[in-house]
């Protein structure tokens, strides 16, 4: 499996935080959500932020906003409102009420809110990123 800096040098327009928080920021920022972080994702947030490219823009968390960042508004959102989503961080949405999820084990789930379903991509974090902008 590539490496996420990898992935990104593929291509030309990805954006990405100037301002990353720190691994002891991150780890307070869990703590006060309860949330569990796979090693996967917590490189792309420590490393990158997040990710941009063209029209596709995924979640992620900023030295500025902390945990008010996407990544942990949209979490808190489902989790108020879909117990489902309980042991998941929020990582995409794809409009519609359907969202793109992560476990702790670095798998990607997709969530439909408003079927309150949800299924197994058979794809890692890393995995997903670059089939996302591959698909560009």
């Amino acid at each position: 499996m590539k490496r996420l800096d990898q992935i990104v040098e593929k291509y030309d327009d990805v954006d990405f935080s100037a301002k990353r928080v720190s691994d002891s920021e991150l780890g307070t920022i869990l703590k006060q959500y309860d949330l569990k972080m796979g090693p996967q994702l917590r490189t792309y947030v420590l490393d990158y932020g997040y990710l941009g490219c063209k029209n596709v823009e995924f979640y992620g968390v900023n030295a500025i906003q902390k945990e008010k960042s996407d990544m942990f508004v949209q979490t808190e959102y489902l989790h108020k409102y879909f117990d489902l989503t309980k042991n998941f961080i929020a990582f995409e949405s794809e409009g519609e009420g359907d969202y793109v999820l992560i476990d702790e084990n670095d798998e990607m789930w997709l969530f439909n809110s408003e079927e309150k379903k949800l299924a197994k991509t058979n794809k890692v974090l890393f995995e997903y990123i670059e089939e996302t902008f591959d698909a560009l």
